[in-house]
């Protein structure tokens, strides 16, 4: 009967150990980070662009080579609008592009945007939410990006990948604007400031 017992009791120590060792390996993997990928017209990258600026609770810092997107930029004011921190750095061409929303949000009240000084293409379009999450690839925040290219949207949450961009933003919002292109944005015909 000892030994009937002593065998029941390593069973049951033996069957804990293993539950443990699964249950402390399945919160690892759920810890790692998983990157996740949509493609245009496969997927709906608009939709989850809006629904990580949605959950936005302290800052977005955007890189965009071209920015058009009604629906994307709309939630960008939201966010404004609930306090979250904004940081938007455009290339050049969006100062007098027709669809550029450049215009809007300076008219919304963002002021904070920067114009690239790079005189080819500021070609990045990534976003950093809450410094937390990157959202990047092909993908402008452009209706045709949404409705008629192939296009691809990456979404990074591996802490390291998101301090590499969060640290290339930096650098680009402090050493690699231009106050001149900026100003030129304020004083184009579509902006409308009102005094507050």
């Amino acid at each position: 009967m000892l030994i009937y017992r002593k065998r029941k009791f390593l069973q049951i120590v033996y069957s804990l150990l293993c539950s443990l060792i699964f249950l402390t390996l399945s919160f690892q993997a759920i810890c790692i980070a998983k990157p996740l990928v949509y493609f245009s017209l496969y997927d709906d990258p608009e939709a989850v662009i809006i629904e990580h600026l949605k959950r936005a609770e302290l800052s977005i810092h955007i890189a965009m080579y071209y920015l058009t997107d009604s629906q994307i930029s709309q939630e960008v004011v939201n966010a404004k609008n609930r306090g979250v921190e904004l940081k938007i750095y455009l290339d050049s061409s969006q100062i007098d592009d027709k669809y550029s929303k450049s215009r809007f949000f300076i008219n919304e009240g963002i002021k904070n945007i920067r114009i690239s000084s790079n005189s080819n293409l500021m070609h990045n379009k990534f976003a950093i939410i809450d410094n937390n999450i990157v959202l990047t690839g092909s993908y402008n925040w452009t209706a045709s990006a949404s409705e008629r290219n192939d296009e691809n949207l990456l979404v990074v949450d591996d802490e390291t990948i998101v301090q590499r961009y969060q640290d290339y933003f930096n650098f680009l919002w402090e050493e690699k604007y231009s106050a001149d292109k900026y100003q030129e944005l304020m004083n184009h015909p579509g902006v409308h400031l009102t005094t507050d």
